[in-house]
């Protein structure tokens, strides 16, 4: 449960009940906002990010060979960039969130920001695209929603985690009903004292 964040807790009334209360206040909210103001939420983020890859000036990561490339995750308040470390597509960043920032009003936190590379990047380049984005390095992020954030080619290491908790909580379930069972035939050997 540590492992999780409060939105990832959010049942479907939770959801159902936060939609209902946007679809009521939406037409107040016509009268108060902008209408250009909406178009930068982070879908504007999103679609400047698949501009820059379709223009080959962003290049993202592939899981596969057969799939197609990731740039960036969104959720919730965070967002995840993927790209090339070289200065090219650091500036490349730094212009989109610049565009990004000057469009819709909110201001990127540099120093809440971070870089992470992979094991083949060189010193010089990591040292390079750092000071470029100005932005510290971290090795590692640790879990976000309860995964590890650093995978690497050894994946199978990296998720035996989740399988020994999904056979620790298994083996838990079973004995809570061997328990259970053995409690129940306990019960009816002897006979309830009126």
């Amino acid at each position: 449960m540590i492992d999780y964040r409060p939105i990832s807790l959010c049942n479907i009334v939770a959801k159902t009940i936060g939609k209902v209360i946007i679809n009521r206040w939406r037409s107040v909210l016509v009268g108060i906002i902008s209408e250009y103001q909406s178009a930068f939420l982070p879908e504007g983020l999103s679609c400047m990010l698949r501009e820059a890859e379709m223009k080959r000036t962003l290049t993202g990561v592939k899981i596969s060979r057969d799939c197609s490339s990731i740039t960036h995750i969104l959720f919730a308040d965070d967002t995840m960039l993927f790209c090339r470390a070289n200065r090219s597509e650091s500036r490349e960043v730094l212009r989109i969130l610049g565009d990004y920032e000057e469009a819709s009003g909110q201001k990127i936190n540099i120093a809440k920001s971070s870089v992470n590379f992979d094991t083949i990047t060189g010193p010089s380049t990591k040292r390079e695209v750092v000071e470029l984005l100005g932005m510290k390095e971290v090795a590692d992020h640790g879990k976000y929603l309860g995964l590890p954030s650093h995978i690497g080619l050894t994946k199978k290491e990296v998720f035996n985690f989740l399988v020994s908790r999904m056979e620790d909580k298994m083996e838990k379930c079973c004995l809570k009903r061997a328990k259970r069972f053995r409690l129940n035939l306990l019960l009816r050997r002897f006979p309830l004292l009126s």
